[in-house]
């Protein structure tokens, strides 16, 4: 070999020696990717081949959007009804999941600075999940390719069609796309595109040219992006090459939440929320202290409400005699006892086992002697108008939406009827005066035995609210006006609005948590004490929804169970003690 030819040859093995040194390696394992990782727990991917509604027709360029900012559509000032009138409650719920990328090999070819990557993907929301009225796939998309800042609009194209919803943004209404808001973000430029397989473990190989500016993407629409920086990885020199950093592999739990019932998880939920009264305030302080099995604690709380000084709920004055009786203050128990006739209940009442041991005291003999007078007294104020009114009106009510849920009569018939009833129920109040406990008495089970914590009129109100009836107002500001005497804080109302999507559900007698909540362990105590106490206390449990049983669609309902909630605890053997 003559010296030339030695000297080229010499030179070549340098600079592969180079491209050697500049890598470090020509094959990179987790651990190596982990250190270039970059913007964790922040982009969500977007993409028009997602189906994404926030993209305008014609933008068919893959984002990498910062939206934890989202407001959620209603509190942009979008408000939806549907055209027959019947309301239309929209609950969204925005969520994010995590990806776990597992790579199982790298391998780089430094004479054309191809990368070779194959790998599995984990996490992200399962192929399960319901988007809306579809399924959609869980292919995740992985792109090779470059990034630039820019930022991203959000608009809201038409969801629905107009004939049969109308869609109004900040009192107008409206026919086509509207701004809502703009968001940082990333555009991926000059890219290879590939896709994993669907399913719980996607796998993928990619192989692609790259350079020093080179990044990897995972991108899954509400899961935030994982992104390295590959080219950096692979050409780095040695000595530059960066410090392990320490990953926290569950620095969160997912899904994690955003929005939940339009509510966004970073606001001041005060704003939100029902404002509690001192009233509230005491019989929360009671019940918690009930739970806890703190009887004597949970007494003087209720005997605060012995001056008359408030109006009290016949379902307070339920946990109070008992209170009282658990703590062998006899004679409070009486003064308990005898609150509870002013409110109609029967003597069958008092057969529970509870008052076992008030009936040996002498004071039980005096009270018994005086029921007949007090339960006389009782009967003279109630109003027997007003009581046969929302009878007949309850009944007219049932009637109909039985009709309806048989295909006899259609959704707008069913709102006009919902409308004449609340104009009636308007007019009996208005004339026969408000419907408190003492003018109508209680609604209890059949044998008098327990108070039911809804009385029969609240069907009315929930009927009102679905439809969208134009009484709702009215009704609405007739029961705010007449609060003292009707438990607006404590009635799950709520629950309708919300269209069921509470944290806690009901299933065959089972208690479950939904996946994309935090565990309420207060309100989960409070349910298990609920359905499980000896003494029958009534428990303010916040709000939750049952879910009926129905063999039709008993698969499908178990299924929506597994994929959407977690087992909790048994509640009851009576699957239909809501009915």
């Amino acid at each position: 070999m003559n010296r030339k030819n030695l000297l080229s040859t010499v030179l070549f093995f340098f600079f592969i020696a180079s491209l050697i040194g500049q890598s470090g390696k020509k094959s990179f394992n987790q651990e190596d990717f982990d250190q270039y990782k970059i913007d964790e727990n922040v982009y969500n991917f977007w993409w028009y081949k997602n189906d994404n509604i926030w993209f305008p027709k014609g933008d068919t360029i893959p984002y990498l959007v910062d939206d934890r900012e989202y407001k959620g559509l209603i509190n942009y000032g979008l408000k939806f009804s549907l055209v027959e009138r019947r309301n239309l409650n929209y609950v969204e719920n925005f969520e994010m999941y995590k990806l776990k990328i597992e790579i199982e090999y790298c391998k780089v070819s430094l004479k054309d600075s191809v990368v070779n990557i194959k790998g599995i993907v984990k996490g992200g929301w399962s192929n399960n999940t319901i988007w809306g009225y579809k399924k959609r796939e869980n292919n995740v998309d992985v792109f090779i390719g470059k990034n630039k800042d820019t930022t991203k609009f959000k608009y809201l194209n038409h969801l629905f069609k107009p004939e049969k919803i109308t869609t109004t943004y900040k009192d107008e209404k409206i026919n086509d796309h509207i701004l809502l808001d703009t968001f940082p973000a990333k555009y991926i430029h000059s890219y290879a595109h590939f896709r994993t397989e669907p399913g719980t473990d996607r796998t993928f190989k990619i192989k692609s040219k790259i350079d020093n500016n080179s990044v990897l993407i995972f991108g899954l629409t509400n899961t935030y992006a994982e992104i390295y920086e590959i080219g950096k990885l692979v050409f780095s020199d040695k000595k530059n090459r960066r410090r392990k950093k320490l990953i926290n592999k569950d620095d969160f739990s997912y899904p994690k939440v955003i929005i939940r019932n339009n509510i966004h998880r970073n606001e001041n939920y005060n704003i939100h929320q029902k404002k509690k009264s001192n009233y509230h305030k005491i019989t929360e302080k009671a019940e918690n202290y009930i739970v806890l099995r703190q009887y004597g604690k949970a007494k003087p709380e209720y005997d605060r409400f012995l001056d008359g000084s408030e109006y009290v709920f016949a379902r307070d004055m339920h946990n109070a005699v008992r209170c009282a009786i658990k703590a062998r203050d006899y004679n409070t128990a009486i003064v308990w006892c005898k609150k509870l006739v002013s409110k109609g209940v029967p003597l069958t009442y008092f057969e529970d086992k509870i008052f076992t041991t008030l009936k040996k005291k002498p004071v039980w003999m005096e009270f018994l002697t005086n029921y007949s007078s007090l339960y006389d007294q009782f009967k003279k104020g109630l109003n027997q108008n007003l009581i046969t009114g929302i009878q007949k009106l309850v009944e007219e009510d049932q009637k109909y939406y039985i009709k309806n849920s048989k295909g006899e009569i259609n959704s707008l018939d069913l709102a006009n009827k919902t409308e004449e009833i609340d104009q009636q129920f308007i007019k009996l109040i208005k004339k026969e005066g408000f419907p408190t406990e003492e003018k109508i008495g209680l609604r209890t089970d059949t044998d008098g035995h327990l108070i039911f914590e809804s009385p029969s009129y609240f069907v009315l109100l929930v009927h009102s609210y679905q439809t969208k009836s134009n009484k709702q107002k009215e009704i609405k500001e007739l029961f705010e006006g007449n609060k003292v005497f009707y438990d607006t804080y404590r009635s799950n109302l709520g629950v309708f609005k919300k269209s069921g999507m509470t944290c806690l559900q009901i299933y065959k007698g089972n208690l479950y948590n939904n996946k994309t909540c935090g565990a309420n362990l207060g309100a989960i105590q409070k349910m298990k004490f609920k359905f499980n106490n000896e003494y029958n206390f009534i428990i303010d449990t916040g709000e939750f929804t049952i879910i009926p049983y129905e063999k039709n669609s008993e698969e499908e309902d178990e299924k929506f169970i597994r994929d959407n909630f977690n087992f909790v605890t048994k509640l009851t053997d009576d699957w239909f003690f809501y009915e």
